[in-house]
């Protein structure tokens, strides 16, 4: 699970919403044109942010410290905002996982 295995002790908000949106079927389906061979968790979560970065409003940015000074640290409604976010940017965000890639790096390899 991707939640447990990348964002476990690493950020909490992406933690919490992999584990909804793997509960969740309308977010399932927009992550599913995600291109083949991306890594899906990733690629869907850096589009919404990519988006929130490029200036979209919407409440999620409360979430994200990139975003705002004092992040909303009470994730119980984060989800709803998360999935109205994708609602409202839907095919903006569809548009980003057909064509872009994800390049991730592992900090944690450099220990080796």
């Amino acid at each position: 699970n991707f939640s447990i295995k990348e964002c476990k002790g690493s950020s909490d908000l992406y933690e919490y919403l992999s584990m909804k949106i793997a509960e969740d079927e309308e977010v399932l389906t927009l992550s599913s044109y995600a291109q083949v061979g991306q890594p899906v968790p990733n690629l869907l979560l850096g589009a919404v942010h990519y988006l929130l970065l490029a200036g979209k409003e919407h409440h999620l940015k409360t979430y994200y410290s990139s975003l705002v000074e004092n992040t909303d640290t009470n994730l119980d409604k984060a989800f709803n905002h998360f999935k109205d976010f994708c609602k409202e940017y839907r095919e903006e965000i569809i548009t980003l996982l057909q064509t872009k890639l994800v390049q991730t790096n592992e900090v944690r390899r450099c220990a080796y």
